[in-house]
């Protein structure tokens, strides 16, 4: 009796050991998370991000090497090579432009779902041409496409050289690790989009000052100039005065605007913003 009960408290011990291991590798990777949600805020340029996403995705997942690949927003039928790291002094291991539905990253993209490679020359010996160069230094690799907002945004490629590398738990935890990359590649995406919106933004709205303050001076010499020649006689002194000071008006405008150092404006009429040269200067 006594026997039984020590191998029953013996059986939960272990399951408890286990499920305390499990706990405190989640625990671990909930940290790592983030760590990586931490490093990829901030006003980080595209290319600067995803570099440093893909050294911290390496770094995590025990892996040498991988790619970041991003969607051709200009082609779309194609994924642009932007971020690679690993196995330098080999020969090129990745396309520079692998087409959506072709190659290994293609496929990741196209389908949603990780692709999985345990052994690439045992894959390229049933799938011949399928990899950019028939002798990778690689052995094992994982494909996982990036998606945020359902928007599948380009892949994360990693790669080992040694054979099933990447274990269902490091599968799982790269995929949450894509999930932070994704987003943070969202993010700095939009940030780019409305800095141009309000680069665009800005040259209006120094095009609707400048035709604000520009039109009446411009419509006194138009007047002068078509009064001359309706008339055909020479240019008086009060029209040659009411010219010369109207351009001297544009000319110290033009100045004023070269001179502007901030993007303060005004509304004179509802809905119509124009620089606020006092407050820009």
């Amino acid at each position: 009796m006594a026997t039984s009960r020590n191998q029953t408290s013996s059986i939960i011990n272990r399951e408890l050991q286990q499920r305390n291991t499990e706990l405190e590798i989640r625990n671990a990777e909930l940290e790592a998370l983030q760590e990586v949600n931490r490093q990829l805020r901030g006003p980080i340029e595209l290319p600067s991000l995803t570099q440093h996403a893909l050294n911290l995705a390496i770094e995590l997942t025990g892996s040498e090497g991988g790619t970041i690949r991003l969607l051709d927003e200009q082609n779309q039928s194609e994924l642009y090579l932007i971020a690679e790291q690993g196995f330098e002094g080999k020969p090129p291991q990745w396309a520079a432009q692998p087409e959506v539905g072709r190659t290994l990253s293609g496929w990741a993209f196209q389908q949603g779902q990780p692709v999985l490679i345990e052994d690439i020359n045992e894959w390229l010996r049933i799938n011949p041409g399928t990899s950019y160069t028939d002798q990778p230094a690689w052995v094992s690799g994982l494909f996982m496409p990036l998606i945020a907002s359902n928007q599948p945004l380009g892949v994360l490629g990693l790669a080992a050289t040694t054979a099933a590398h990447f274990t269902p738990e490091k599968i799982r935890f790269t995929e949450m690790i894509a999930g932070q990359i994704a987003t943070a590649v969202q993010q700095v995406s939009r940030r780019a989009i409305q800095k141009k919106l309000d680069q665009l933004s800005g040259v209006l709205t120094l095009a609707r000052t400048v035709a604000h303050e520009l039109n009446d001076p411009l419509a006194i010499l138009k007047a002068e100039v078509d009064i001359i020649i309706q008339l055909g006689q020479p240019l008086d002194h009060e029209s040659f005065e009411r010219m010369s000071q109207a351009i001297e008006y544009m000319g110290h405008r033009v100045r004023q605007y070269q001179k502007i150092m901030r993007f303060e404006t005004t509304e004179p009429l509802p809905g119509l913003p124009i620089i606020d040269r006092q407050k820009a200067l």
